[in-house]
């Protein structure tokens, strides 16, 4: 899948036979610089411990 940013969300495209693909349960493996990984873990975890 290849995640691309527009008009303010997220336009996903997907790569060869898409009927290969769950399309209720994509995975994107993404490589960010380490700031923006520990952000979005930070912001992962907050929603868990708000759950209650």
């Amino acid at each position: 899948m290849i995640p691309r940013a527009s008009s303010g969300a997220w336009d996903t495209y997907v790569l060869g036979d898409s009927r290969d693909t769950d399309p209720a349960a994509p995975c994107v493996h993404a490589h960010v610089p380490a700031v923006d990984k520990q952000f979005a873990d930070g912001k992962l975890t907050e929603g868990f411990e708000n759950r209650g």
